[in-house]
């Protein structure tokens, strides 16, 4: 019998100081996250002030500084890649294994074992996230309609249209059998 209360007691030693290296490294796991999240917190900054410009660049149809704002998005997205690999590394050698869409456990799970608000920046993150898609959204558009009248003023210089009916003085059509249209409104 005293041995049993003997083996219990020194059970009841070991688990405190167990819990206590683990709450430990739990918290600083979770503030490792915490500065991750806040690196790419300034780099979704620094894009959506790319996309931005970018944008405004297209409007004005400024193709030097669309080529660098694509190369500065580049190299942001490269490093937002990068650390979330890192992170996603860091978390399972830590035994924490997020999966597709189940980050928000983990980090609510962190959450708890930081005086940061973790969950906080993780929900402004993916605000941001959303901004930045928005604006790419709109990007994307531009160069989509900047593409399609390229595209036609090419088929025109070629004397390629797609029909060959074009508008006379009148405003009305005119097909022309075997030759082929020079313009086309």
């Amino acid at each position: 019998m005293a041995f049993q209360q003997a083996s219990q007691s020194d059970n009841s030693r070991v688990s405190p100081n167990n819990t206590a290296t683990n709450e430990q490294g739990k918290s600083s796991l979770a503030n490792e996250i915490y500065q991750s999240l806040g690196a790419d917190q300034a780099d979704l900054q620094q894009l959506t002030e790319w996309l931005n410009k970018e944008k405004l660049a297209l409007e004005q149809q400024d193709h030097a500084s669309i080529n660098d704002f694509a190369k500065q998005k580049d190299t942001l997205v490269r490093r937002l890649e990068q650390r979330s690999q890192l992170r996603i590394t860091v978390l399972e050698r830590h035994d924490y294994y997020p999966q597709q869409g189940k980050w928000l456990t983990t980090i609510e799970a962190l959450n708890q074992h930081t005086p940061s608000d973790l969950l906080g920046m993780w929900l402004n993150l993916e605000e941001q996230l959303k901004a930045c898609q928005r604006v790419l959204l709109l990007n994307e558009t531009i160069i989509t309609g900047l593409k399609q009248n390229v595209d036609r003023f090419m088929n025109i210089l070629h004397g390629q249209t797609s029909t060959t009916q074009t508008y006379n003085a009148l405003g009305q059509t005119e097909n022309f059998l075997s030759r082929r249209a020079l313009t086309q409104a």
